[in-house]
């Protein structure tokens, strides 16, 4: 919950920078990249999370 709740705090203030900082015509290539690495990091994290759980127990994991 809490990873969720900063990231709807972040989210929206990351996109504006990026915004603001890439080139009109880089714009939508940078948002997207950016989104890739966000999604990425996401999907890292649930697979670590899953081991942690397989080889420590569910506890550890969370």
């Amino acid at each position: 919950m809490l990873v969720g709740l900063g990231t709807a705090m972040v989210y929206p203030t990351l996109l504006a920078v990026i915004g603001d900082v890439a080139h009109p015509a880089l714009r939508g290539r940078a948002v997207g990249v950016y989104r890739v690495w966000r999604d990425l990091g996401y999907a890292v994290g649930a697979v670590f999370g899953g081991i942690a759980a397989d080889l420590m127990g569910l506890h550890a994991a969370g």
